[in-house]
């Protein structure tokens, strides 16, 4: 009858500690007091399942696995901590776990992040250690509308369809030189950004048709170096400026260099773009400068001789 009872308990959660095993060489342990879920073993998660799980709030993903994956949906889950052998975040790994607040990247790894892999995260603040990041894949933090500010990691050469749109609270972005491509609607209704910064000394591979920032309807340009050579980047116009620092989502865990200059000077070619209407005011005065000038003119050549004495 004891050991009966033992089973029930067990079978109920009333344990103190569940483990179990999954895919080949996985094993996990859930702390039914702390509701902390740690993930041991060799290798990827593969066959680990925990989507829609509802008592996660802890997730800690210990030395010699590999890959990360398969928690879809749990909304209770709100800080992930990954080991050093950590390579990959798969496509859709977090997608909706909306009640995420801190992750924890491996330091001095390289970490791949899949398609979808932080998709409407929407709490999502503290990223640490970002520098490991290697890839991001598309859509990957879609409406992650906590994120304040972005620091693309210098390892990365692209950024893919949608990664961050609809990132509401998003107000500023370094993108480094090494970034050659960005793909469409990358930052589509960031509707809060303000500051972008790029490195590079021209445009990526971009243009205004992709819609890179679309409806960022509180950029008006993009900060770039002193020797850059386009007058737009990515269909927004450019300013020379520079800034001392910035981070990603966490303030103190990253900062990054930014073009420098002695003082605040836009471009020539862009000037004339930005105050057209300083254009349009004199040309109008010209106009009306020349018109009279002509009525004088005219009147002078029809007065009769004895009129001028």
């Amino acid at each position: 009858m004891l050991v009966v009872c033992f089973a029930v308990l067990s079978a109920t959660g009333f344990a103190a500690k569940q483990t179990g095993k999954c895919g080949k060489n996985i094993t996990w342990s859930f702390d039914n007091e702390t509701d902390e879920l740690v993930v041991s073993g060799h290798g990827s998660m593969e066959g680990c399942s925990w989507g829609e799980n509802d008592t996660i709030k802890t997730l800690i993903v210990e030395k010699g696995v590999t890959t990360v994956g398969s928690f879809k949906g749990v909304t209770s889950l709100q800080s992930v901590v990954l080991g050093e052998n950590v390579e990959t975040i798969e496509d859709f790994a977090f997608i909706s776990c909306d009640n995420l607040i801190n992750v924890t990247l491996p330091k001095n790894a390289k970490v791949a992040v899949g398609n979808h892999a932080f998709y409407y995260c929407s709490n999502l603040t503290n990223l640490v250690n970002v520098e490991s990041i290697v890839s991001i894949g598309a859509s990957a933090f879609w409406g992650c509308n906590s994120i304040e500010s972005i620091v693309i990691p210098s390892a990365m050469t692209e950024i893919k369809d949608s990664t961050f749109a609809f990132c509401l609270g998003l107000d500023s972005v370094v993108i480094p030189a090494s970034v050659t491509d960005i793909e469409s609607e990358a930052f589509l209704c960031c509707t809060g950004l303000k500051s972008v910064t790029y490195f590079g000394t021209k445009n990526p591979n971009c243009n205004a048709s992709d819609n890179v920032f679309h409806e960022c309807f509180a950029l008006m340009h993009v900060l770039v170096p002193e020797n850059y050579e386009d007058d737009n980047f990515c269909g927004v116009p450019v300013k020379i400026n520079g800034t001392s620092s910035s981070s990603l989502l966490i303030p103190s865990s990253v900062s990054s260099e930014v073009p420098t200059a002695s003082s605040s000077s836009e471009k020539p070619v862009n000037w004339w773009k930005e105050h057209w209407y300083v254009a349009v005011i004199i040309g109008v005065a010209g106009a009306a400068v020349l018109i009279i000038l002509i009525v004088v003119i005219v009147k002078c050549c029809r007065r009769r001789p004895y009129e001028s004495l």
